[in-house]
């Protein structure tokens, strides 16, 4: 009696379960498709990433492609990392997460696009020659801000009528004197302001508001 010839064993598949592309056909054509892994199925535009789906146009873990990290704070928007926005005081004007300073930025002075001409520097967002020490520019104007009525002790900070700026200080004239410009003087004894404003004393005496 012949002996019965084996069968042979078909062997179970140990390995990963290939990647199939699904489509959705609808009359005409694809109009999706979904990517088929052994543990992600992603719905287009998300692709598999490392096992999970993730859409690289905005995710900031894949940004662009899989595994493009941005950095912290950072978001991701059309593939590309964006970083975060301005702090207070600075102002987008590169369109790129690039931050300016409206008040000092000679090629964004004021305004984003406005440079300054060459030998102008941007002073509170104004374009003005460099002022020499003591001096500040206000609106393009150097003025001392210690002793300026209209711009006291800041720009636009203008003191009240017959008040004089004093160290950068808005103060009223007291003890006999009184505001000539933006100084308070002795209207008494002053022989540039002798008894009022102005009236000079050639002799440069001044006494009890007469000249002598």
């Amino acid at each position: 009696m012949n002996a019965p010839v084996p069968r042979h064993r078909r062997r179970a598949w140990s390995g990963p379960a290939p990647a199939v592309l699904a489509l959705l056909v609808v009359a005409g054509g694809v109009v999706a498709a979904t990517s088929v892994g052994c543990d992600a199925t992603c719905a287009l535009p998300q692709i598999s990433c490392h096992g999970a789906c993730a859409d690289t146009a905005s995710d900031p873990s894949n940004c662009g492609f899989c595994g493009g990290l941005c950095a912290a704070g950072d978001t991701c928007s059309g593939g590309k990392c964006v970083p975060p926005l301005c702090s207070a005081g600075l102002t987008s004007c590169t369109g790129d997460g690039g931050c300016v300073n409206l008040a000092t930025d000679t090629a964004n002075c004021g305004a984003c696009g406005t440079a300054c001409t060459a030998g102008l520097t941007c002073q509170s967002g104004v374009c003005a020659a460099s002022c020499t020490t003591g001096f500040t520019s206000c609106s393009g104007v150097c003025v001392a801000l210690a002793t300026d009525r209209l711009n006291c002790g800041a720009c636009a900070v203008a003191c009240a009528a017959n008040v004089s700026c004093v160290a950068g200080q808005c103060a009223a004239c007291t003890g006999g004197y009184a505001l000539c410009g933006a100084a308070c003087v002795d209207l008494q004894n002053d022989p540039r302001n002798c008894g009022t404003c102005g009236a000079t004393c050639f002799s440069g005496f001044c006494a009890n508001g007469y000249c002598l």
